[in-house]
């Protein structure tokens, strides 16, 4: 295999997790008309801007800063799934599971990109 494939190789290995994040940050946008919780304001307002907030971070993380905005979109993965609680629709069946799914996802795939991406940091590179 050539220098050259390896380089894309690894790339693409260490980005696949920001498309990942940038689907489920779309799933959550997505989420409150499928998943029949549009009625309840806090539970759709929570979802919209959670998964904006975690596109917002998997863009800036794809740009640049990867590990800041990894952690940041872990952040929000955790936030996004204690926002039942937070903002007062625990008793929305639909919406505490859609937020606690994709919010878990998110900060697990979030973290093993970190982890993943903190491993690449230390491999010497060879001239």
């Amino acid at each position: 295999m050539s220098e050259l494939d390896q380089t894309l190789r690894g790339l693409c290995a260490s980005n696949r997790c920001l498309f990942i994040i940038l689907a489920l940050g779309l799933a959550l946008v997505a989420a409150p008309g499928p998943m029949d919780y549009s009625s309840n304001s806090a539970a759709m307002t929570a979802s919209i801007v959670s998964g904006l907030a975690v596109w917002v971070c998997a863009l800036a993380a794809l740009i640049g800063m990867k590990r800041l905005f990894l952690g940041v979109c872990a952040l929000c993965g955790v936030l996004a799934a204690a926002a039942p609680w937070i903002f007062g629709f625990g008793n929305a069946p639909d919406a505490v599971l859609v937020h606690e799914a994709i919010g878990v996802a998110i900060a697990v795939v979030a973290l093993g990109g970190l982890a993943m991406s903190s491993a690449r940091a230390n491999v010497p590179v060879r001239a």
